[in-house]
Order: structure tokens, then C-alpha cells, then sequence
């Protein structure tokens, strides 16, 4: 993603599926991160961001066939490349094996809705359902700069189809109800002012979908970093500039005019962390064996709390170079999660500054409800959590896991979806918000690379196989 944009940074996954995305807000290298210095590649990888943002391609042919398992009979299944796939409300969107068509199938059915053709000069990215009955389909150039890759969007009707706009840029997640989506641009390629030391350079278009039309845009000036936040279902809410001098301009996402502004140290952009939420601009910084968290509500800015997480020093910690080992991020609706040199986390509310007790894992998920899944990867695990806990908002340990898998599951509400492989097959196992554990079934196989959606489980194996089932009732209801 271009280096200006909010980037992805992704668990690789060897065979088809998909993979967990994390949004690291600011102008870093080849990753999202909020103001100031990079940090490594190997911690970028490690830090996941808010919810999961499900994003692959997949190729498959449809046909109806199964064998009864304990999540019941496969609605549909298919042959599958290793391109990965995205599933959206109705949809399963996928790409062929020749990066020339990419599909849209009924999710229930397995039947081919709509295909659209890809210029030969790009390769198919991710197809996500961005509301208002329309999908993105989004490619990238093949002729590129690798730190710095140009994208295309292309808005289809999610039903049909047909194109209806083209544009340059990426489409980071669906708006909330009622805004338009953002398109986000680098444009350090083609201008003059942003040199390639310079790491940040983008313009905003916001669109309106209903009517395929172009809303407000922003050209923002070199250096200025752009905040997204993500709000119920992970879906994009907000937008915020931060100037290299510290002005923060928080923006109305339905206009585009400046609805207020405020002033941050300079420190907070060298030494700290930044980052915009559905209830604040937060801003983190490092003072001697403290970091004081202070959050700014919106939509005034005004100072809304402020508070001093101990966090003792190592100076033997090889993160300590990276803003003394200072790393703030979003990790669910309503909650951001602060870490120090990577060893412990805090769970901190983005509207009280109440904060949980430390938490030993380099990763934290929320899911809804104050429901966290919180861990460390295996090095040879696709899954961004392979052993860890479900805790609640204060850290508080209400179910332990061990050699798991992570299914993606957006509007899971507030469950946590994993699966471990046995002699048996692959057994899939749901926890709720009270820690409460229940088996969905077992099916054949291994190696599956699961996404969920709704009441749909959709895994594809390494044989190339994609299996989709309906969940049980009890899996979602409220």
C-alpha cells in the first residue's frame, strides 16, 4: 500500500486463505503506524490493530457435493487456487487462477453472481462489500515501486456486477451508515514535493456510493499524516490530520470541513503514539518508568482523561530503541492497547482511561462486548494467536488456548471462533463473552485457511478444496 496510506500489515499464510490484517496508523515504510520512527519488520508483523480485517482472493469452481460432518452437511463446495478469499454479507469473492476475472459467488449457493475482467497491467488485491450495494475491487500495478505500490478501485454492484466508478487508491474498510467511503492516494510517485525521504503524502477522496460520486476530497500537505477510525463492526467512522508540527484537525467524514483542532507536542510525533478512535484522539508518551495515556474527546478535542501506566524500562529489550519501547494501537470498539517494549499489554477504555492489569502477550484482539483474545503467533502457525487467553476488559483470564488456530469472524459480536487440528479432522470451538466453551463439530481434513461470516464458515484445505457450511444457530444468536 502506498506509503503515505494507512497500510496492512498481514500474517503470511503458506496455501490458500486468509489473512488477518492489521492497521498500524501513519506514515511508516511499508506498514500503518502512528507518528514517529519505524519500527522493524518483525514487530510490524507481530502488532494486529483493531478488528479483523479479512483480506484475500480465492479461485473456485462451484458444485454441490459433502459428507455429513458435526457442522452438518456442506452447503456448497468448490475447487479453490491459492489466492485466498473474502467473504462479504452475500458474497464469496474470488479470483481465478489466471489473476484475470475475479467473481463474486452467493454465499449460500456457491453460484457464480457476477465476474468482472482485470486489466492485464494489474493483478487482482481484495474484493470487500463496502454497503450500499456496492462491492471494491481492488488490484494493484503490476510495474511498481515494492515499498511503494499503486492500486485501483473498482466499485461494482454487489448484485450485478456492473462497474460503476474507477479510481485510483485503496479502500482501507466499509464507511459507517450514512458516510461516504474513504478512498485513500499516494501520491509520492507522481509529485515533486514529496521526496522519497518524505513518508507521508496522500489525498482523500470521499465517495458517495449511492450516487458513484466523488463527496469532498483532501489534498493534504507533505509530512501530514492521516488517522482513519473504526467504529461498530469495524467499519471507518472518522478521519483526523496530524501536521509535522503537531496541529491535529479532526474532520467531519460527511463534509470534509474541519470540525475542530487542537495542539500536541511534537514529542508525542518523535517518541510517542497517536491514534484516532470512535471516542478519541488518543496520544501516548513515555516519561521515565511511566507512559501517561491521555485522551481527547470527540468531537471537541477537549481533554477528556489522562493516565500514568507503569512501565519500568529494559533497557536490554531490543524494542527499546523504537520509542523506548512505546507501541499504542486499537484493539476493538472502543478500546486502544498500549505496550511496552513489547513484553506486556494494557487494555485501556477509550472513554475513561480505565485500564486493565498487564497482560504478558504480544498480541490483543477485541471482539466486541469487552471480549479480548490476547497471545502469541508460533512461528510456523498462520494464525496471528496460536496459545493465549479470552480475557475480559480488566485482563482477567477467562479461557486459556493452546495450539489454535484463529478464524477471522468480523461480526462474530462478542465469540471468538478457533479451530485445532486432531486425528479426527479439525474441530472448531466457540467462546463467548463469559468464557463459556462449546464445540461446533469436527470435519475432515486439515490444513483448512477458515474465514467466517454471519452464520457462514467457509475453509478451503491444501488439496485446493473450499467447503462452506452453515454455523448452528446457537453460534450467533444474540
Amino acid at each position: 500500500m502506498p506509503a503515505a496510506v494507512p497500510r496492512c500489515a498481514r500474517f503470511a499464510r503458506a496455501g490458500p486463505g486468509a489473512e488477518p490484517v492489521v492497521i498500524d496508523l501513519g506514515p511508516i515504510g511499508t506498514n500503518r503506524l502512528p507518528p514517529g520512527p519505524p519500527m522493524s519488520r518483525r514487530m510490524r508483523r507481530g502488532l494486529i490493530a483493531g478488528l479483523v480485517a479479512v483480506l484475500s482472493l480465492v479461485a473456485l469452481g462451484g458444485s454441490a457435493a459433502g459428507v455429513p460432518t458435526g457442522l452438518d452437511r456442506p452447503l456448497w463446495t468448490g475447487t479453490v487456487s491459492l489466492n485466498g478469499f473474502t467473504l462479504g454479507p452475500r458474497s464469496l469473492y474470488e479470483a481465478t487462477t489466471d489473476a484475470r476475472t475475479v467473481i463474486g459467488r452467493d454465499l449460500a449457493t456457491g453460484r457464480p453472481r457476477w465476474s468482472l475482467g482485470i486489466d492485464r497491467a494489474d493483478l487482482p488485491d481484495v474484493t470487500t462489500d463496502v454497503g450500499h450495494g456496492v462491492a471494491a475491487v481492488m488490484t494493484r500495478r503490476l510495474a511498481q515501486e515494492p515499498e511503494r505500490p499503486v492500486y485501483t478501485v473498482t466499485f461494482v454492484r454487489e448484485g450485478t456486477g456492473a462497474a460503476v466508478a474507477r479510481t485510483d487508491g485503496y479502500v482501507l474498510r466499509p464507511g459507517a451508515d450514512g458516510v461516504p467511503l474513504l478512498v485513500f492516494t499516494d501520491r509520492s510517485a507522481d509529485s515533486f514535493e514529496c521526496s522519497t525521504g518524505q513518508m507521508s503524502c496522500v489525498d482523500v477522496a470521499a465517495w458517495d456510493l449511492e450516487t458513484a460520486t466523488v463527496r469532498w476530497r483532501l489534498h493534504l500537505p507533505a509530512g501530514t499524516v492521516a488517522l482513519p477510525s473504526f467504529g461498530w463492526a469495524g467499519r471507518l467512522d472518522g478521519l483526523a490530520e496530524v501536521a509535522a508540527d503537531g496541529t491535529v484537525r479532526l474532520r467531519d467524514i460527511r463534509t470534509g470541513g474541519v470540525s475542530a483542532t487542537m495542539r500536541l507536542s511534537p514529542a508525542h510525533l518523535a517518541d510517542g503514539h497517536v491514534q484516532l478512535t470512535s471516542d478519541a484522539l488518543v496520544a501516548a508518551l513515555r516519561h521515565g518508568n511511566e507512559i501517561v495515556v491521555t485522551g481527547y474527546r470527540r468531537p471537541t478535542l477537549a481533554p477528556a482523561w489522562s493516565v500514568a501506566v507503569p512501565a519500568p524500562i529494559d533497557p536490554n529489550s531490543q524494542d527499546y530503541t523504537f520509542r523506548g519501547g512505546l507501541q499504542l494501537y486499537p484493539c476493538g470498539a472502543g478500546f486502544v492497547c498500549l505496550h511496552q517494549d513489547r513484553q506486556v499489554g494494557r487494555i485501556i477504555a477509550t472513554r475513561t482511561g480505565q485500564y486493565s492489569g498487564p497482560l504478558p502477550y504480544p498480541i490483543i484482539f477485541g471482539f466486541g462486548d469487552g471480549v479480548f483474545l490476547t497471545g502469541t503467533p508460533s512461528e510456523n502457525s498462520p494464525s496471528p494467536v496460536h496459545n493465549g487467553q479470552v480475557v475480559d476488559r480488566m485482563g482477567r483470564r477467562l479461557a486459556t488456548l493452546t495450539d489454535v488456530e484463529m478464524v477471522p469472524w468480523e461480526d462474530s459480536g462478542d465469540r471468538v471462533l478457533v479451530y485445532r487440528e486432531g486425528r479426527a479432522g479439525t474441530e472448531f470451538v466457540v467462546w463467548d463473552g463469559r468464557g463459556r466453551r462449546r464445540t461446533m463439530g469436527t470435519v475432515a481434513g486439515t490444513g483448512l485457511a477458515c474465514q467466517a461470516r454471519g452464520r457462514f464458515l467457509s475453509c478451503s484445505d491444501s488439496a485446493g478444496v473450499l467447503r462452506t457450511w452453515r454455523m448452528p444457530a446457537w453460534a450467533t444468536a444474540p
